[in-house]
């Protein structure tokens, strides 16, 4: 009989692949919160206009989402319970950072379909990562 310390195949196979997604973000988050000024002037001018004149507070909801779930994450693996906290955390700064990029600045507005699909993966992956996490850890 396994025990609560046992970790499955399919538990560190989620873990690992939660790890590797939150490094992305934050690899993600790091190339935008230091691109410079002339890789900026090379993006098309929506994204510029964008980059520009993003709010400090849209960017720590970027740290916080990407940083919160790449710590959640290595927590998850070692199934430590604060991984919950810091899944739900992330959570919140993924739809507070979406809600703007949606209803503040309408970025998506006339957007093709594939625009929206990676919005919608990070929404929906931190949902399941905090969902996840709820039922394996408690």
């Amino acid at each position: 009989m396994a025990t609560s310390t046992t970790i499955t195949k399919g538990f560190k196979t989620i873990a690992i692949i939660a790890i590797i997604w939150n490094v992305i973000g934050v690899m993600s988050f790091l190339m935008h919160a230091f691109m410079s000024p002339e890789t900026i002037a090379t993006l098309p001018e929506n994204q510029q206009e964008f980059m520009n004149n993003t709010p400090t507070w849209r960017m720590i909801c970027f740290g916080t989402a990407t940083f919160g779930g790449l710590i959640a994450s290595i927590f998850l693996l070692l199934k430590n319970k604060m991984a919950i906290a810091l899944f739900a955390l992330s959570f919140i700064a993924i739809v507070l950072g979406h809600y703007y990029d949606v209803f503040m600045v309408k970025y998506y507005n006339g957007a093709e379909i594939s625009d929206l699909i990676l919005p919608f993966l990070i929404v929906t992956i931190g949902l399941f990562l905090f969902w996840y996490s709820r039922k394996k850890l408690t």
